[in-house]
């Protein structure tokens, strides 16, 4: 029965299992046969710390008020099935603890956008109303103090976040720039900090990247693994964090070297930039106009963050690249830290052929 049926009782009671000194067959309760003396050769002793063999393997597990018979195979078959089970259990875990991680860090990630958003939103304001100031008198001075009723002006509230976000992604495409010596005296001390915390996203989303990239590996071999199971007509999944790479098998090894390559992940990593660029084309293509290759190129200068002049007009395509260049800078954060870690490693191994180079120079001259 189930651990739920199994009554209570103190830890160091012990149920012994009793064997018959009469018959010449012995029942043995586990498998509900009848087996010759020599099946019984150890005493086993059930106590309430290993009961759950047997709770866990023999779904009308009783304990028959206190005698039990359990020859050697069957206890050997119950305790192999609860090690099995215990197993299953440990594979569930490190699944749930990497998904954990993963998810974690995605918190991270989105974190630290909001809080880039929520900068951008609050500090927006003294932007906006020194050049909005600026902006409707200077408008009151050219038409005689009377605003004509077509007339749109640039610095309201959107564009103000508009602007703050372009700014602190570095794009800067130039198309709202302040000209006030305040404005642009507040826009000084502002970006530095604003950097700081563009900065500080761009090592998370990077740092996160590479942290988690094995993790998702584990995960996705993990899945392989399950479905092939399946289909098989197999249950168990083994597979743990501690011996991961030994534990591979066949196109494990070939799935675990294409996903934790990082050559290849960059490769994909540009793959999936590109795609970024074609998507973002054709959405700003239809909400601005603009033909297939302007739409294109915008999107690229804005992922790359080099800006140049060119950025959308209407107030649906401000919106959409506001979150648009804030996805393209994760995009990049991403592919400068696994070039960085490239790099890294490049540099290493050519210091240590130089190092060795020089040594052997030495060792000759010295010969």
């Amino acid at each position: 029965m189930d651990g739920e049926d199994t009554p209570k009782s103190n830890v160091d009671e012990e149920i012994s299992i009793e064997q018959s000194l009469t018959n010449d067959d012995v029942f043995c309760y586990v498998c509900q046969c009848n087996h010759p003396r020599e099946h019984f050769k150890q005493n086993h002793q059930i106590t309430d710390a290993n009961v759950a063999v047997f709770g866990d393997t023999f779904v009308k597990f009783e304990r028959d008020e206190g005698r039990m018979m359990v020859c050697d195979a069957s206890y050997f078959v119950a305790s192999n099935r609860h090690a099995n089970h215990i197993d299953k259990n440990d594979d569930v875990n490190d699944v749930r603890q990497l998904m954990r991680l993963i998810l974690l860090s995605f918190l991270f990630i989105v974190i630290a956008y909001i809080v880039l958003i929520a900068f951008a939103v609050v500090f927006a304001v003294p932007i906006w109303v020194i050049e909005s100031a600026y902006e409707r008198k200077t408008i009151l001075m050219k038409y005689n103090g009377v605003i004509p009723d077509n007339y749109v002006f640039t610095w309201t509230y959107g564009n103000s976040v508009y602007f703050m976000i372009v700014t602190l992604t570095t794009i800067g495409y130039g198309d709202i720039i302040p000209v006030t010596s305040e404005g642009r005296a507040y826009m000084e001390v502002l970006v530095m900090f604003g950097l700081g915390l563009t900065g500080a996203l761009i090592g998370l989303v990077g740092a996160e990247t590479v942290r988690n990239s094995q993790n998702v590996c584990f995960l996705i071999i993990y899945c392989a693994r399950y479905l092939v199971n399946k289909c098989r007509g197999r249950v168990t999944v083994r597979i743990t964090m501690q011996d991961f790479e030994d534990d591979l098998k066949g196109f494990e090894k070939k799935l675990y070297w294409i996903v934790n390559n990082q050559y290849l992940q960059t490769l994909l990593l540009l793959v999936f930039a590109w795609a970024y660029i074609l998507i973002g084309g054709a959405v700003l293509s239809r909400v601005e106009g603009y033909d297939w290759s302007e739409s294109q190129w915008i999107c690229f200068i804005t992922i790359t963050t080099i800006g140049y002049n060119h950025a959308p007009v209407t107030n649906d395509g401000k919106i959409l690249f506001c979150f648009y260049s804030l996805g393209g800078l994760g995009i990049l954060a991403s592919f400068f830290s696994l070039c960085g870690v490239k790099t890294i490693d490049l540099v290493k191994i050519i210091i240590v052929r130089i190092r060795s180079l020089i040594v052997r120079t030495k060792v000759v001259k010295v010969g």
